[in-house]
């Protein structure tokens, strides 16, 4: 979990003993090995905890941001099917649908005008209803997703992973696990931590964005404007 940035290998821990006190540190694998092939990358275990923490607050707190929008959102006064209309991908895939059964339907025009063959009309009319019916499909799916987010309330499972440790004042193995997927030391004043559940978090403010286009709410828009700037500050590196 904790990774070189120079050489992409896992960290190890060494300990070293001093005038009866013990300094715990983490170097670089590599170089353990063949100090040659890399550096040692070191930083103290406590620097590395103090960081980790400060970071892990920040997330938290953008993500309970995060929860609370959505939470504002399940009370703005919109249906299910507004739901899936304001959604982009949605509206592209309606609007490809659209083209299909355009497509489709005139098809039967140009066999009647002989541009065709009835061949031609059957085979080109099956592939259309095929495609159709794959992009509705896509739809329902879509929709599925985006409501999920609504009927949860905001307490996916995910998003539950950060909220319950909003309090946290320590790290725990159990902590790191659960919401983190990697932490990369680049040297001893800077790692970058990779958190989990990215995917979910931008599909969450691809969500926020799309409802957010119909609100006339600035005080909601520049609350979902501060957290994606803040959380690019966070992937940056600290």
């Amino acid at each position: 979990m904790l990774f070189c940035d120079t050489c992409k290998n896992t960290m190890v821990r060494k300990i070293v003993r001093n005038k009866g006190k013990e300094y715990i540190y983490y170097i670089c694998s590599t170089y353990k090995s063949d100090k040659n092939k890399c550096t040692n990358h070191r930083i103290r275990d406590k620097a590395l905890r103090k960081t980790v923490l400060a970071v892990l607050k920040k997330q938290i707190n953008l993500i309970v941001e995060l929860d609370e929008l959505l939470n504002h959102i399940e009370k703005m006064p919109m249906d299910n099917t507004t739901y899936g209309k304001v959604d982009r991908r949605i509206v592209a895939k309606m609007k490809e649908l659209e083209k299909y059964n355009n497509l489709r339907a005139g098809l039967y025009g140009d066999f009647k005008a002989g541009v065709i063959t009835k061949s031609d009309y059957m085979e080109m009319k099956k592939d259309f209803e095929i495609r159709c019916n794959e992009i509705e499909k896509q739809i329902l799916e879509l929709e599925s997703r985006a409501k999920e987010l609504i009927k949860s309330k905001g307490k996916s499972a995910w998003i539950t992973n950060f909220t319950n440790n909003k309090n946290i004042t320590e790290i725990t193995r159990s902590i790191i696990v659960s919401l983190v997927e990697k932490i990369v030391v680049v040297d001893k004043k800077k790692i970058i931590i990779h958190f989990r559940f990215q995917d979910e978090y931008k599909d969450a403010i691809e969500y926020v964005e799309s409802i957010l286009q119909r609100s006339e709410s600035k005080d909601t828009k520049n609350k979902l404007k501060n957290i994606n700037n803040k959380f690019e500050n966070i992937k940056g590196g600290v």
